[in-house]
């Protein structure tokens, strides 16, 4: 590592940040979107019309499980939005926070919310 501290701006230039900004924003709208289509309740109704109430509530028993699932991810998608904007604002944005080197640009294409060069999770 250097003695002066690697920042945003010595990586990116102007244009390729706000790329990677707008691949987060609209990471962070779909992860909106997918809570609010996933988190409404679902009523028998909707599950499998005029079929009886057993069934109905079986149905009900396997879907909401895994809405919740998917409402959990995009809840984690929206809060590693806001964590990447952050460190775009604050010039740590594509440098790795254990070893303070800049993460390859293809890797935080593929995967804007590093946070380090090897990923390990």
């Amino acid at each position: 590592m250097n003695k002066t501290a690697l920042k945003t701006s010595d990586i990116y230039t102007p244009e390729e940040l706000e790329e990677h900004k707008k691949i987060i924003l609209k990471r962070r709208e779909n992860a909106e979107l997918t809570i609010k289509d996933h988190s409404s309740n679902i009523s028998s109704e909707e599950l499998v019309g005029d079929d009886d109430r057993s069934q109905k509530a079986s149905m009900a028993a396997t879907i909401v499980p895994v809405r919740q699932d998917v409402v959990n991810i995009a809840e984690k998608t929206l809060k590693d939005c806001k964590n990447a904007l952050l460190r775009i604002e604050n010039e740590t944005y594509g440098i790795c926070h254990e070893t303070g080197e800049s993460i390859s640009k293809e890797a935080m294409k593929a995967s804007p919310f590093r946070t380090r060069k090897c990923q390990k999770d």
